[in-house]
């Protein structure tokens, strides 16, 4: 995936793989949990918000891909 490149995680939870990314990726997160949202916030992670799947703010079908760390 080139760097830049934008991703959604769906399931986000408390954050992780967002925290790992963003430095590289436009990283966005969405979970169903507002207290996971919260502890995300709380570790100055902005760009996530509540829903699933369905609410991810994207129109592209979902697509698997390996990032290389």
């Amino acid at each position: 995936m080139a760097e830049g490149a934008s991703i959604v995680e769906v399931g986000c939870g408390a954050g992780g793989f967002i925290a790992d990314l963003e430095s590289r990726y436009q990283v966005r997160g969405v979970d169903p949990a507002p207290a996971a949202l919260d502890f995300c916030r709380r570790r100055g992670l902005a760009e996530v918000r509540e829903g699933g799947a369905t609410d991810a703010g994207t129109t592209r079908k979902p697509a698997l891909a390996r990032v290389e760390y």
